[in-house]
């Protein structure tokens, strides 16, 4: 009924919030949560071959299917603020590790 790619989504989509729990890796919580989250919403996106998504919103033939784009949509948006947020840590790890300087807090702040 499931293949082994929706079942290894829900699979990452549940371990990468729980691993936000540990404390080592409280820090990142967000990032993974958001990580999870976009797992989530591959797994239930509605595309061919996969029985959640076509259970939960079957394609109406000839019609707008709303749900389908609104999903798109939010894959994007969660998309391009995990990126942004993975972006921004990159960026204060490595380029900018000492923010004492006043310039480094501006530069990083779109990013964060």
């Amino acid at each position: 009924m499931f293949g082994a790619v929706e079942i290894g989504l829900l699979a990452a989509a549940v371990i990468l919030p729980l691993l936000g729990r540990l404390p080592r890796l409280k820090p990142y919580r967000h990032l993974l949560g958001g990580g999870g989250g976009l797992l989530l919403l591959t797994a239930l996106f509605p595309r061919d071959g996969n029985p959640i998504g076509q259970y939960l919103l079957g394609e109406a033939i000839g019609k707008l299917n709303l749900p389908r784009e609104m999903f798109g949509i939010a894959w994007w948006v969660l998309g391009a603020w995990l990126l942004k947020t993975l972006l921004g840590l990159v960026l204060r790890r490595t380029i900018f590790p000492d923010s004492d300087g006043p310039h480094a807090g501006r530069i990083t702040a779109c990013c964060v």
